[in-house]
């Protein structure tokens, strides 16, 4: 677009690159990313056909030359560089949003507005920005319709510089998603992730109010008195104490959760981007109307003025949607620490329940292991007995034809019951009686194991034989060698002489080198010289 319109300043030149929050039908960025694929994998080298829609030449003619075109991107392909986000796509708040209230389904799109001031002979704006795939004529979030629109509304005032148009361009697109925008409901995004962090409380006070209910149900069902009066209701009792254990609600709503404020973290990067920028714009376009090129600084003062009065609107109007963002991020932050309080609620309450049940499962676990030992006591007392009377029983030619009733008594009580109770005893120190014989066992192994231990060396210890001393001193040495390995040599006496000047004369020792292992005579020589006796080798 040209203006004609000149404003005194400086001829300089000013670019701009902003991102900007737009949207997508589901099914536009299902074509778009189809169309991508198939250029990137070389589908589309086909001539252009004339029902080819724009786009797609475009993306047929750009996206594989260098540099490439820059194509729209999901709210999540902006964040998340380099990833399938085909997923994370139609998982989106808007996507679910427009889902469940039966809307057409649409995606949060971050494009980009490029913009460019070029002031030296004439007034010019060049800028770029992207549309839908498959754009409507009444679009009411069209960037171009929209600035067309305030160029020509009569409610504002005309624009007199390129510096005007750009301006007009910037607030347009990072005011894109303002509540007073349009009038439609499909269009009112802030107002979609408001009414999903509104649902999310309102579920959480549902599964508070569930446990609060079964947590109640479960107390009673503990007690042993009305235990009874409840198992006539086994089906309410079931259906009320599930949610106790079941957390598939809250993971669900806690899951839900983290994506509303994964969202609005990434809204508000971008939010934060277009401040920064448009701050910088604006001090570039001071700096740039500040030079006084023709002499007239009033005029130059009253168009800053006005410049800096209308980014600074701009700007409060970005903080506005910030904040409102934030609220809604702190809101569902909050969501957050209560899902995991109530998850942390029910754990802890699964615990109690856990232990309780454990506890009485132990009691009847102790009751029914001294039902089993009075039934083993009884057994043990009358089996003897039933032994022995059997045993008395039996058709044997000593018994006689009958024994007296009192012997047969003695007999089946008192043996029976002597042999009864050392059973009984056993049954009862079964535990100390298996320590004992373990102990037992592990002393005689050690005192066996010790036993061979001094045996063995007993047997390595080498034979030392001493002899007297002849005199009381002399530096000579005897040693006895014995036979050679084959016995063809008997043994000799050698009398070897130490260089050693005082050796004591009880030093003198005879040692008997076995045949196995002989010694050289210059090691000897060498024993002699070192202690003056003689050299031992075992």
């Amino acid at each position: 677009m040209t203006v004609t319109t000149r404003m005194p300043g400086g001829d300089g030149k000013i670019v701009l690159f902003m991102p900007y929050l737009h949207y997508e039908t589901d099914e536009g960025r299902q074509k778009m990313m189809d169309a991508v694929r198939d250029v990137r994998n070389g589908l589309s080298d086909e001539p252009a056909s004339p029902t080819s829609s724009p786009n797609s030449l475009l993306l047929q003619a750009y996206l594989p030359g260098k540099p490439r075109i820059h194509p729209r991107r999901t709210l999540d392909q902006f964040f998340y560089h380099g990833l399938d986000t085909s997923a994370r796509d139609r998982d989106q708040v808007v996507y679910r949003y427009c889902e469940s209230h039966g809307h057409q389904r649409k995606i949060f799109m971050v494009d980009q507005l490029w913009l460019f001031i070029l002031g030296k002979a004439i007034d010019l704006v060049v800028t770029c920005f992207p549309e839908r795939w498959e754009h409507q004529l009444k679009d009411p979030l069209n960037v171009l319709n929209g600035i067309m629109e305030e160029m020509n509304a009569k409610t504002r005032p005309s624009i007199r510089s390129a510096y005007d148009l750009a301006i007009l361009i910037s607030s347009r697109c990072s005011g894109m998603f303002s509540r007073h925008r349009s009038d439609d409901q499909n269009y009112q995004f802030l107002d979609m992730f408001e009414s999903s962090v509104g649902r999310a409380t309102e579920e959480l006070t549902q599964l508070f109010y569930q446990f609060e209910k079964a947590s109640t149900q479960s107390n009673e069902w503990l007690r042993p008195k009305r235990r009874h009066k409840l198992r006539k209701h086994r089906n309410d009792h079931q259906e009320n104490f599930d949610p106790l254990l079941d957390i598939r609600a809250e993971t669900s709503l806690l899951t839900e959760v983290r994506d509303i404020r994964d969202e609005l973290n990434i809204l508000t990067m971008v939010l934060n981007a277009q401040l920064f920028t448009l701050g910088d714009f604006r001090s570039s376009l001071i700096d740039e109307l500040s030079t006084d090129r023709y002499g007239t600084t009033r005029k130059v003062s009253t168009f800053v003025t006005d410049i800096r009065k209308r980014t600074l609107d701009q700007e409060r109007r970005l903080k506005v949607h910030k904040r409102d963002i934030d609220a809604m991020d702190e809101q569902a932050e909050r969501l957050y620490k209560s899902l995991t309080d109530l998850l942390d609620l029910k754990q802890k309450h699964s615990n109690a329940l856990e232990a309780r049940f454990a506890s009485e499962q132990a009691l009847a676990a102790a009751k029914e292991g001294q039902t089993v030992m009075v039934f083993t006591i009884v057994t043990i007392i009358f089996m003897p007995m039933s032994f022995i009377a059997a045993y008395f029983g039996i058709n044997i030619d000593s018994f006689g034809d009958s024994l007296p009733a009192s012997f047969v008594a003695s007999w089946t009580f008192g043996g029976g019951l002597a042999i009864s109770t050392v059973f009984i005893l056993m049954a009862f120190m079964v535990v100390d009686i298996t320590k004992a014989f373990k102990s037992i066992s592990s002393t005689t192994k050690r005192h066996l194991s010790t036993g061979r231990t001094v045996a063995q060396a007993s047997e390595m210890q080498p034979l030392y034989q001493t002899i007297t001393p002849i005199r009381e001193r002399s530096n000579e040495t005897i040693v006895y060698r014995g036979e050679m390995d084959d016995g063809t040599s008997p043994g000799k006496i050698y009398r070897e002489f130490s260089k050693a000047s005082a050796v004591s004369g009880m030093s003198r020792t005879l040692s008997n080198i076995s045949t196995r292992h002989r010694a050289p005579e210059e090691d000897v020589e060498k024993a002699a010289t070192r202690g003056g006796g003689a050299y031992l080798h075992p």
